[in-house]
């Protein structure tokens, strides 16, 4: 029986969207805790520099694959290019959105953010979750949100993804018993680099540290329920939300939302409006 993180998850990771904020935290982590990485997300510099730096300090293995997690064809492209390796924990990180009024926004990169936040998910799920069934032993992490618990205004087409990434990691656990650990992490703000595009001054709570939100994940891996919400102001969030209707939860969240603001810049607008993905 696996008695280790490395013997349990190990030997080798995949994390998804990993060139930046949340994702490159979570490959950090894991090679922190000697576990060799596939780093997966568009841009291939990015990662090609955030594996020779997990190399070097701590001298795991890591292996590169450049893809736009969009393309469904893709995405079996990544579980063919891994098909060699022990991969025990797979971590679905990549996610963007789309800011504003849905019926304002592009149709395309709604449609894209759909792709990206619930068809990639659920795809390598299936894919590298059949895997670790086999051997007996793995984890499963969905990174959703806070805002997949309920609708929110100017995140509308976001918030249902993040719900169903959410449904889907509740429902996995449930059909493999305790095979694979399969959580949903739910981040509040976080601090990311789509965070970064957005003046949140006027915002009433804190940017959380990405990298306590992902200790927080990788501590809870096999521990206590479905959804894993790393921190006491995002429990607390959920805590008053369970016992708040849903029409005032939709109402305040979108209060708060509608005071994050744009920051100038062609990046940081390209990143806020769902353009590009890590």
């Amino acid at each position: 029986m696996a008695t280790t993180f490395t013997e349990k998850y190990g030997p080798w990771a995949l994390v998804t969207g990993a060139s930046a904020g949340i994702g490159r935290e979570f490959a950090r982590q894991l090679a922190a805790r000697g576990i060799n990485v596939v780093l997966v997300a568009r841009r291939e510099s990015l990662l090609r520099t955030t594996a020779a730096e997990l190399e070097a300090q701590h001298g795991v293995k890591t292996r590169v694959i450049a893809s736009d997690l969009t393309q469904q064809r893709e995405l079996r492209r990544i579980a063919e290019e891994t098909a060699d390796l022990d991969v025990g924990l797979l971590v679905n990180n990549a996610g963007t959105a789309f800011y504003g009024p849905m019926l304002d926004n592009d149709l395309d990169g709604e449609v894209a953010i759909t792709d990206l936040n619930v068809r990639a998910p659920m795809i390598l799920s299936y894919l590298f979750a059949r895997r670790m069934r086999e051997r007996g032993r793995g984890g499963l992490l969905i990174v959703s949100s806070m805002v997949g618990l309920l609708g929110v205004t100017h995140f509308a087409n976001y918030a249902a993804t993040k719900a169903y990434d959410l449904t889907l990691a509740e429902g996995l656990r449930a059909e493999l018993g305790g095979t694979i650990d399969v959580h949903a992490v739910l981040p509040g703000f976080t601090e990311s680099e789509y965070m970064e595009c957005y003046d949140v001054s006027g915002v009433p709570m804190p940017l959380a540290k990405a990298h306590q939100l992902v200790r927080g994940a990788l501590d809870g891996l096999g521990r206590g329920g479905a959804l894993l919400v790393p921190g006491l102001l995002n429990r607390l969030f959920v805590v008053m939300m369970l016992y708040t209707p849903r029409w005032l939860n939709t109402w305040m969240f979108g209060k708060v939302v509608q005071r994050m603001k744009p920051r100038a810049g062609s990046k940081a607008l390209a990143l806020a409006k769902g353009v590009a993905t890590s």
